[in-house]
């Protein structure tokens, strides 16, 4: 009896090894639990138009403008983006999207604008060598529709910058514990014949 169950061990380690060098590697699509995630107020540098911080610590502008943000990296796939809310009044089909370019991919952000729901926008990249990084975003389309009844205005919040770095895919010493695990089973059958 002993035999049997050393033997379905050994195939249970075997398939456990299996299954961890073919599955794909795991992918963060929860950006609220990224590697980095920074309060918008966070940022290190600004440009283009005053910002201010709230007390809840996000960053906003009424002005088309610029923040940068002070983060390290490593290297390997990185995705990163912003949270954002408009803070004033769309109104009704007047202004749907923030465009806002980020310094890393050189590539805009088409992240949905609301009154009352926060968006994501996220962009990826390989980031090729370990460092510090300082990353900007540029909001690109300020608007203002002071003709309206009330006043529109488009202003940018940021809540939190994120960046999140993709699952590696498994290193070739991992195929070491599945040899392992194949050793095991080959001690575990010498053991039964003994």
């Amino acid at each position: 009896m002993k035999t049997v169950a050393r033997h379905v061990s050994a195939m249970a380690l075997l398939a456990v090894a299996a299954l961890l060098l073919a599955a794909p590697p795991a992918r963060a699509y929860n950006y609220s639990s990224a590697d980095l995630i920074l309060p918008g107020a966070d940022y290190s540098a600004s440009g283009g138009g005053t910002w201010f911080t709230s007390p809840e610590g996000a960053a906003y502008t009424y002005w088309r403008g610029w923040v940068e943000y002070e983060v390290h990296l490593t290297a390997g796939e990185w995705t990163f983006g912003l949270e954002v809310i408009n803070r004033g009044y769309l109104g009704t089909n007047w202004y749907s999207h923030f465009r806002v370019r980020d310094s890393i991919t050189g590539q805009v952000m088409e992240i949905p604008a609301s009154d009352d729901t926060a968006y994501v926008g996220t962009q990826t990249a390989q980031i090729f060598s370990d460092g510090l990084y300082t990353v900007r975003f540029s909001w690109l389309n300020d608007k203002w529709g002071p003709n309206f009844q009330p006043v529109r205005d488009a202003n940018i919040q940021i809540n939190t910058v994120f960046f999140d770095k993709a699952a590696s895919t498994p290193e070739p010493g991992s195929g070491l514990l599945l040899l392992s695990a194949m050793g095991v089973a080959a001690w575990l059958r010498r053991q039964k014949k003994a």
